[in-house]
C-alpha cells in the first residue's frame, strides 16, 4: 500500500481502511484463508515498508475518526481476534469447554458458516475452494468433499447451511443431501447455468440435524405429497386433491421417478418450532424439495422457490432421513 504512516494521522488511518473495503483481497477465497488463519496478528504493509497492526488501526480509527467507516467492517468479524471463550460461565458452576468453543478460540469456523463465507469468494483455480473449505473448519488439508463429510459423521449441522444452489454429492449412500461444493457451479460439464443462484448461509438460527453413516437425519417443517403428473390431472384424479399449481412444476423438475414428493423447510433454533426460517436472499419462500419411493427414506433433489402469491401448503414437523 502506498500510503505513507510515517507521521500517523487519523487521516491516514481511515484511508487505509477504506482501501482495504474495496481492494480485492477481501473478495476472494486463499485471502480469506490467510485472514482467518492470521488474525491474531494481521499487519498492513504500507509505504517504506512500515507496518501497521490492524486490531490497532481498527482501534485507533473508532476512538478518533470515522464511526461510519469502522461500521463496515463488522460484517468482516473474520479480520479480528476470535473471542476468548474458554472458562466463561454461562450458568454457575458451569464453564464453557466444549469443542466448539475450542473451535472458535482456535479461529476455526463451522462448515455452513465456511460455506457462507467462501459463497462470495472466488478461488483461483478449480478445486481450491474445495481445500479451502477443508481448511476453514479445522480439517486435513483435503479437496474430496465425500472424505470431508465422512469426516463430519456423528456431528451436527445447522439444517439451513444446506439450503443453496451448491451441487449435491451423488453416486455415494448417505451423502446424497451434501453439498459438492461451498458454492454453485457457474459452468456444468462447459455449459454455464442459466437459473437463479441461492448462495449458502451459515443457519445460526435453524435446528441442527445430526450426520450419521446412513445420512442426515433431521427434524424440517415437512409437507409429503404424492407425486403430481400431467396424466392424473387429465384423468380428473387431482381434482379434489387441493394442491396448488407449483405441484406440477416441481413434479417436472424434480421428481421423475419417484412416488412421493416432500417440502422441507428449516426450523427455528429457538422460539416457536411451527414458523419457518426463511432463506434469507429471498423475498419468496424457498423450499427444499425431496423424492422418495416409500416414505421411509428420503432423496435431496433441489430447491425451489414458492409463488409468493400461493400459500404454501400446511407444514408438521416430522423426522426425515436424507441418503
Amino acid at each position: 500500500m502506498t500510503i505513507d504512516i510515517s507521521n500517523p494521522t487519523i487521516h491516514a488511518y481511515e484511508s487505509i481502511l477504506a482501501a482495504l473495503l474495496v481492494c480485492d483481497w477481501g473478495i476472494r477465497a486463499w485471502t480469506l484463508l490467510e485472514a482467518m488463519r492470521g488474525r491474531y496478528g494481521l499487519f498492513v504493509l504500507c509505504r517504506y515498508n512500515k507496518l501497521i497492526n490492524l486490531h490497532q488501526l481498527l482501534k485507533s480509527v473508532h476512538d478518533d475518526g470515522r464511526m461510519d467507516l469502522v461500521n463496515l467492517f463488522l460484517a468482516r468479524d473474520y479480520l479480528f481476534p476470535p473471542m476468548a471463550i474458554s472458562g466463561f460461565e454461562l450458568f454457575p458452576g458451569r464453564p464453557v469447554t466444549g469443542e466448539v468453543e475450542r473451535e472458535i478460540e482456535e479461529g476455526f469456523v463451522s462448515i455452513g458458516e465456511a460455506a457462507a463465507l467462501l459463497s462470495h469468494r472466488h478461488a483461483t483455480r478449480d478445486g481450491d475452494d474445495l481445500l479451502i473449505w477443508s481448511l476453514l473448519i479445522g480439517d486435513i488439508e483435503d479437496d474430496s468433499p465425500i472424505a470431508m463429510w465422512e469426516r463430519q459423521v456423528g456431528k451436527s449441522i445447522p439444517t439451513g447451511s444446506l439450503v443453496s444452489s451448491a451441487q449435491r454429492i451423488h453416486g455415494h449412500p448417505g451423502l446424497g443431501w451434501a453439498p459438492f461444493s461451498p458454492t454453485a457451479l457457474q459452468r456444468i460439464n462447459g455449459q454455464s447455468t442459466s437459473s437463479k443462484v441461492y448462495p449458502a448461509y451459515d443457519g445460526c438460527e435453524t435446528s441442527n440435524g445430526l450426520i450419521t453413516q446412513e445420512g442426515l437425519r433431521a427434524k424440517w417443517l415437512t409437507y409429503v405429497f404424492a407425486k403430481v403428473t400431467a396424466s392424473s390431472v387429465d384423468k380428473g384424479e387431482m381434482q379434489d386433491s387441493g394442491l396448488p399449481g407449483p405441484f406440477m412444476d416441481i413434479a417436472a423438475q424434480h421428481l421423475r421417478g419417484y412416488k412421493w414428493g416432500a417440502l422441507l423447510q428449516p426450523m427455528p433454533r429457538n422460539g416457536p418450532r411451527t414458523i419457518p426460517v426463511s432463506y434469507r436472499e429471498s423475498l419468496g419462500q424457498v423450499v427444499v424439495v425431496c423424492g422418495s419411493l416409500d416414505k421411509t427414506v428420503w432423496e435431496w433433489k433441489g430447491i425451489y422457490e414458492w409463488d409468493a402469491n400461493i400459500a404454501l401448503p400446511p407444514l408438521t414437523i416430522q423426522e426425515i432421513l436424507l441418503i
